[in-house]
């Protein structure tokens, strides 16, 4: 008895150790993807981009072209929709992201959206973004963010890459991605290739794959020069069909004679001139007004909001930089901003009052 409960043990001891050897070897693969990631810390990229989508029996039935110009720096973005055909000319829309909020210009339309998500270089044309290619998944979720919230994420090592899987939501046929990614450990762990799962009542089927081509841009550092993005049917697939159908497949090529990678991008790139007279609507605020006119309400409001934002952010990198000045003071800190929001707030509905108010008046 007592030798089968030593065996018991020393069985269970083993299974716990292989656990945790298998939980650290992936957490350090992970880590070596981060860091990857994060050797490509700025670059100005021109980028091609040919997309074709298939009908039911195979035939191209719609086929775009949709290069851009995308530029990046520390989680700063620019993205210009450049004219179909590459010719050159003014961007068709220009969009920039400072990390917490996007506008997007459009130029012949006059109009520039305040929103919280950026849009994609080509409307129509899925994985459009650089980013998509080696960190960020759709909405602009990083990969490593899904992966490392998700149960039952897995590590394999196939024909020399290393495949992490993460399971796709249960229980519903249009449910939140899964991944399978494919990582090159002599290419700073980026991903080669990625598939997208998505799962139907415990069916698991692929929803749509990357493949990723990979060149040293810098010394040591691996970026994607070239991915290629495959759509496949949203249904799941019957035993019987055969290979999968394709629906779509986009290319996208960076031109690497006139791109460039790490260094110093000025912040200019990530600014607006919006000419005065331009439409404006705040998604955030729901309001809509003419960029320019004097003493709107709406616009003011806006403007109000996000100077608030950036006041906010910017006291909140400070906290977090730790330095002594303000490491002593967190609750001044913290008090100081209640206090901006609350004064924001009663500002704002101040504003809103006195506008409907004078609405009000004309109409009497």
């Amino acid at each position: 008895m007592k030798t089968c409960l030593l065996l018991f043990v020393c069985c269970a001891s083993m299974t716990a150790a292989a656990s945790l050897a298998d939980e650290t070897q992936l957490r350090d693969v992970l880590d070596a993807w981060e860091q990857g990631c994060n050797a490509i810390w700025s670059y100005d990229l021109y980028v091609s981009a040919e997309g074709e989508w298939y009908d039911d029996k195979g035939a191209v039935s719609v086929r775009m072209n949709a290069p851009s110009r995308q530029v990046y720096k520390r989680a700063k973005r620019r993205l210009e929709t450049l004219p179909e055909g590459g010719g050159g000319g003014a961007p068709v829309q220009v969009q920039i992201w400072d990390g917490e909020l996007a506008k997007a210009y459009v130029a012949m339309a006059h109009h520039l959206n305040i929103f919280t998500q950026l849009r994609s270089t080509a409307p129509g044309l899925p994985a459009a973004d650089y980013e998509t290619s080696y960190r960020d998944a759709e909405h602009h979720t990083p990969y490593l963010e899904t992966i490392r919230g998700r149960v039952g994420t897995k590590l394999s090592y196939e024909d020399g890459k290393f495949v992490v899987y993460t399971p796709p939501a249960q229980g519903k046929m249009y449910s939140p991605y899964g991944l399978r990614v494919w990582l090159d450990e002599q290419k700073n762990f980026l991903p080669v290739r990625s598939e997208a799962l998505r799962d139907n009542f415990g069916s698991e089927y692929v929803a749509y794959e990357t493949e990723v081509t990979l060149a040293e841009v810098a010394p040591g550092v691996w970026a994607p020069v070239k991915w290629v993005f495959i759509n496949f049917p949203l249904t799941l697939p019957k035993p019987e069909a055969g290979p999968r159908r394709r629906t779509g497949m986009s290319t996208f090529i960076v031109d690497m004679d006139v791109s460039r990678f790490n260094f110093d991008v000025p912040d200019s790139e990530f600014t607006i001139d919006v000419p005065a007279g331009t439409e404006v609507f705040d998604e955030i605020q729901d309001v809509s007004y003419t960029y320019g006119e004097p003493n709107n309400p709406a616009a003011h409001l806006s403007e109000l909001v996000l100077s608030g934002r950036a006041a906010a952010k910017e006291l909140q990198g400070r906290r977090l930089s730790k330095s002594p000045d303000i490491e002593g003071h967190s609750y001044r800190l913290y008090a100081l901003l209640g206090a901006n929001a609350l004064v924001a707030v009663a500002v704002a509905c101040f504003i809103v009052w006195r506008a409907r108010r004078a609405q009000t008046n004309s109409n009497h």
